[in-house]
């Protein structure tokens, strides 16, 4: 068999390999031989710059309170190669960083203005994201400087003065939500181990990303100083960069991936590991497999694979290859330093994992479709249907359906590809589907056969219900989910005895009169939907009428959302209402409408259109599948109604993103984005004519005023002419935009002229009776 070579195992030795990430906390004492480049030891890597390296010098710097320093430090100059460590993102939370450091030598800084920034936090790509900076105190440059934290390019804001030659703590953070930066220089020692004292310095002009690496910049010999810099420590709590006490030079050996119990897709061919080792030099090989002695020891590594026999391999150098894996086997890899003789270390120092390879699941799952098998609302059943590839590869699937479903069609066990059939589902209930694979394979597949209410398009909800019910109470309509303190939407008179739709924008001859009752809903409470057969091609057309009652108490200004277009539980596509004139004088008086196809916190609003509280408003809805739009029509021209060419819609949106619609949803969000409005003759159809119907003409025995018209409209000299074509008597209702009876008058001839010089100018609403028969019209007076 191919061997691992353990790993080929493991590794990818975060010791010395290049772009190898360490674990947070890291503490870096720089233990590494005199003279050496830093960028050449292990966890580091160079990453800019031609010449003059950081490097590593013998010696430590020491502070009073702080953990007592091991190994060596190193020396940074001007205008050279900048050295990097990488560790495991930080994507929440704050970043710390702590060092000491000694400035030596000032004299060759030019740049007296901004200084040198030396000390950086970075993210992907070596974006500097925050820097530390240094600058001379004096000019001409003397034996004192400060220190900036910033990220933009020169630091300012310089602290307190600092000396040439001191050993200075220093404490950096970088919050990766905020973006916010802080710099302590020489914390308390009361504060070292505890909890983050008040900043020295703080700077604002970063931005929220993550951060994981850190970055030692010798920028040029014009601003940045000779320096020596000791006991580098990174992590996510102040508490992990400054601790007290002694540092610990035992051995220490981490394996940073995979992590324990980790399972591997069928499709892995290899798994890389990662280790972190310190205070432990490894030797080289002497090329026969042996160590040379160069070092403290080696790494034992010792593999264990489901089936196969144990490997030990001994590893000397830091770019070993990664572990080889097969599915369907389990793997425990184990790594020991021990010394050039081979003995394990006293203690003992070593590190396990366990993880394993899933099996393959051959079974894809392709095409999932539900049908409704007849249209009697709450009273049908579903049939369903899951595409498959990848069967009759020797394993048995066990497929699970709820009760009363019967699972039929092809047998992914002996058919390669077909289509498994689900007969008997329940209306309004979706069933829950698993297929799992047996023994040879890692298949589990769950999948959900949606079955809504089988109630097909067209339909026109009148909701000629009984007054004063819950609209959930009826046969058609479920609860989709409740916002805020219960509400039910009540089912509402809509005619003279009530408080009515007042009338629309046309004629009983452009537009069919409404019937039945109507619904009333505000604030926040029950969100009722009607689900109807999904239609995943063409456009998904909703027509309404409404008008806003009153907005007292809806204070967000980007308005509210109250209709809804649905896949599912997904909203696609919404109508929006904002108050135009929120904190003046007319607020609360008059709106807009818009729509929206995400959760964004306001909609495009038709800014070419506003209504006033209780005028009726009429608009469509159009979701058009095939390409992606969502469409807003306010009070389309009647001139279109009954065809099947819409005309140019008002507001027009390109994101939508549904697979298609099976549901209209009334929404009753919060009190402060729902107005009180009454709602009514909803139509859903997948034409312009279906939800757009042109009005019935005139006849004898139809319930319309023959021969009705008002002319002017609008109203120029504060009179217009009522005709009509019977001598009955008609009683003629004017209305305000609040629903209140501002004039009335009774004529029995064909014709009437109407004075209307005691109304102001405005839009108010034109009822006449005539016996059974009415007319309703929108009137203007100028």
């Amino acid at each position: 068999m191919k061997k691992n070579y353990f790993i080929a195992l493991l590794l990818t030795l975060c010791t010395a390999i290049s772009f190898a990430q360490v674990t947070l906390p890291h503490y870096e004492s720089f233990d590494y031989t005199v003279g050496a480049d830093i960028g050449d030891q292990p966890n580091w890597e160079n990453f800019s710059g031609s010449s003059n390296p950081i490097d590593v010098v013998s010696g430590n710097l020491t502070y009073s309170g702080f953990q007592a320093p091991a190994g060596s430090s190193i020396n940074m100059v001007g205008g050279f190669i900048d050295s990097r460590i990488l560790f495991n993102e930080v994507t929440t939370g704050e970043v710390y960083a702590s060092f000491l450091v000694k400035v030596t030598d000032l004299s060759s800084i030019t740049d007296l203005t901004d200084g040198g920034y030396f000390a950086v936090f970075g993210s992907t790509t070596n974006s500097f994201r925050s820097r530390l900076w240094v600058h001379p105190a004096t000019d001409p440059v003397g034996s004192t400087f400060d220190f900036a934290i910033t990220n933009s390019s020169s630091g300012t804001g310089f602290g307190s003065d600092y000396n040439v030659n001191d050993v200075v703590l220093v404490v950096m953070s970088y919050n990766v939500t905020s973006g916010v930066m802080n710099a302590w220089i020489n914390p308390a020692g009361s504060d070292l181990g505890g909890s983050a004292p008040a900043a020295h310095l703080t700077a604002t002009d970063g931005s929220p990303t993550t951060i994981d690496r850190f970055m030692l910049r010798q920028d040029s010999s014009g601003e940045t100083p000779n320096m020596i810099l000791d006991e580098l420590r990174i992590g996510t709590t102040w508490a992990s960069v400054t601790p007290t006490g002694s540092v610990s030079s035992d051995p220490t050996l981490t394996i940073n991936s995979p992590s324990n119990n980790a399972t591997f897709p069928a499709s892995t061919t290899e798994v890389p590991v990662s280790l972190s080792i310190s205070n432990f030099n490894l030797s080289g090989d002497n090329g026969s497999g042996m160590t040379d002695n160069t070092g403290d020891g080696y790494i034992k590594a010792t593999l264990e694979e489901t089936g196969q026999p144990t490997e030990v391999t001994s590893f000397f150098t830091t770019t070993p290859t990664p572990i080889q894996v097969v599915p369907g086997r389990s793997y425990t890899a184990t790594v020991e330093l021990v010394d050039n003789a081979g003995a394990s270390l006293s203690p003992k120092v070593e590190a396990s994992v366990m993880f394993s390879v899933d099996l393959p699941c051959d079974l894809v799952l392709g095409t999932i479709s539900t049908t409704c098998d007849a249209s009697t609302a709450g009273l049908d059943s579903y049939s369903g249907s899951i595409a498959f590839t990848g069967g009759n590869t020797g394993i048995t699937y066990t497929i699970t359906a709820p009760a009363g479903v019967t699972v039929g069609g092809d047998n992914p066990d002996s058919v390669a590809a077909g289509t498994i059939t689900f007969t008997g589902m329940t209306e309004g209930t979706n069933a829950a589907i698993n297929i799992t694979g047996g023994a040879g394979s890692s298949c589990d597949y769950d999948r959900t056969l949606f079955s809504p209410t089988c109630y097909s398009l067209p339909f026109t909800e009148t909701f000629n219900y009984t007054e004063n019910t819950d609209l959930i109470s009826h046969q058609l309509w479920q609860d989709a989910s409740t916002s805020g303190t219960p509400n039910n939407i009540q089912v509402k008179l809509n005619d003279n005895g009530g408080t009515p739709i007042l009338g629309n924008f046309y004629t009983s001859t452009q537009f069919p009169d409404q019937t039945g009752n109507m619904v009333s809903l505000s604030g926040g409470g029950s969100d009722p939907y009607i689900g109807f057969e999904e239609q995943t091609t063409g456009t998904v057309y909703a027509s309404f009428m409404f008008h806003v009652t009153s907005m007292t108490g809806v204070t967000d200004v980007d308005g509210g959302y109250f209709a809804v277009l649905a896949e599912n539980g997904s909203f696609r596509g919404r109508v929006w209402v904002k108050d135009v004139t929120a904190g003046g004088t007319n607020e609360g008086l008059q709106y807009n409408v818009g729509i929206s196809t995400t959760s964004g916190s306001s909609g495009d609003y038709h800014t070419g259109f506003t209504a006033n509280i209780q005028e009726p408003v009429f608009v469509v809805l159009g979701y058009d599948l095939d390409n992606d739009e969502l469409k807003l029509w306010v009070v389309p021209d009647a001139a279109t109604f009954g065809t099947n060419t819409p005309p140019a819609a008002n507001v027009t949106l390109t994101n939508a993103t549904a697979g298609g619609i099976n549901r209209f949803i009334l929404r009753q969000d919060s009190a402060t984005e729902t107005p009180a409005m009454d709602f009514d003759e909803l139509r859903m159809g997948t034409s312009w004519s279906e939800v757009a119907p042109t009005g019935a003409v005139a006849s004898v025995g139809e319930d319309t005023i023959e021969g009705f018209g008002a002319y002017p409209n609008p109203v120029n000299n504060k009179r217009f002419t009522i005709t009509t074509n019977s001598i009955s008597e008609k009683n003629v209702k004017i209305y305000n935009v609040l629903g209140r009876q501002v004039l009335s008058t009774k004529f029995t001839s064909t014709t009437k002229l109407v004075d209307v010089s005691s109304l102001s100018s405005g839009v108010y609403i034109l009822k006449v009776l005539e016996g059974s028969k009415s007319a309703t019209k929108k009137l203007v007076i100028r």
